[in-house]
């Protein structure tokens, strides 16, 4: 069997706006290995760039090296990575007769997994009719972005938010590193009374120290980009109340697991989350979760940002729920 390489763009049906970037299109390729097929699209500072993936696949298709040669070589490369690994798990799945995230360690039988919904910037209003729409759409979580614009905005925006959530819908909120720390010490006693689930990167890196005091206060911490800063060990050793888990951004679904029942292990809960992917990065982070037997609301709500995508019929979202295909490995066709 051979590797194959091909490429793809998908146009984002608006700009996605974060503490770090304007996303208007996301590039990506797509690796297949007799059966299988894995997807990598790269997005800094969580993975290695566009121009580095391109090259790392360029020398798969060329060399056709062994899968362990491979995944050695791209340990530095993780959306690269994270393509062939997907490539592989899905062909062994496939030639195993069973779904990927049985193939994975799955043990319950599962259709979907739950999501939260993404609120990104806009004023109180908007994210007060945001908020409502989330709610009678049935999503167990909403995650609001916070950290663009001055501290105030965000704390108007917050008690918006706050204001028409019932307390059964778990409250989340994004930072993308955007505060110092005097900035987060200025707003954490009022975030602690509010019910908050957690705080997801309030700062650059991971201090430990920092995410303690929090903690102590009431207030969860969850680590995403600040992995790439200080490792996973280290992310974990900083005892947050979770950790963010993007296949992607790991290396494939394999370490993506991997990371989650260690975090597990130490009572971190792991939150598995997609880089807005296609839809076969997607399912194959939806088959992560859903190994996980009773996984937290995940970020996999963002094939609704695209318009348009690697397949004709992608996976949907309903009632909060992400929807997994049914058959054997990913359970999709890609043409």
């Amino acid at each position: 069997m051979v590797f194959r390489i091909d490429r793809f763009e998908l146009d984002l049906k608006d700009p996605l706006t974060s503490a770090n970037e304007v996303i208007k299109r996301r590039r990506g390729f797509l690796v297949r290995y007799g059966l299988g097929v894995g997807e990598a699209t790269p997005l800094p500072p969580w993975t290695e760039s566009y121009e580095e993936t391109a090259r790392a696949l360029d020398w798969l298709a060329a060399e056709q090296p062994s899968p362990g040669s491979a995944l050695e070589r791209f340990d530095v490369t993780p959306a690269a990575r994270h393509a062939l690994s997907s490539a592989l798990v899905d062909h062994w799945a496939r030639e195993r007769g069973v779904a990927l995230y049985r193939y994975l360690g799955g043990k319950r039988s599962l259709t979907s997994v739950p999501v939260n919904a993404t609120v990104d910037a806009g004023d109180p209003s908007d994210v007060r009719a945001a908020m409502e729409q989330v709610t009678d759409a049935g999503y167990p979580a909403v995650k609001l972005k916070i950290g663009i614009g001055d501290r105030a905005n965000d704390l108007e925006r917050i008690d918006a938010a706050a204001s028409v959530l019932p307390a059964e819908l778990a409250f989340r909120l994004d930072a993308n590193g955007a505060y110092d720390l005097s900035g987060v010490l200025a707003v954490a006693p009022h975030l602690a009374t509010l019910g908050i689930d957690y705080i997801e990167q309030p700062t650059p890196g991971v201090d430990a120290d920092l995410i303690e005091q929090l903690q102590s206060d009431g207030l969860g911490v969850a680590i995403d980009e600040g992995i790439r800063t200080v490792g996973l060990i280290e992310a974990l050793r900083a005892n947050p109340a979770a950790i963010i888990i993007k296949p992607m951004a790991f290396g494939g679904p394999d370490l993506a697991k991997a990371a989650a029942l260690a975090a597990r292990s130490l009572g971190i809960e792991p939150v598995i989350s997609d880089l807005i992917t296609g839809a076969v990065g997607r399912i194959t982070a939806g088959h992560v979760a859903a190994s996980l037997g009773d996984p937290a609301p995940a970020g996999l709500d963002t094939g609704r940002r695209l318009d348009e995508d690697i397949v004709v019929r992608p996976p949907l979202v309903s009632a909060g729920h992400f929807e997994l295909p049914s058959g054997v490995g990913l359970g999709i066709e890609v043409p």
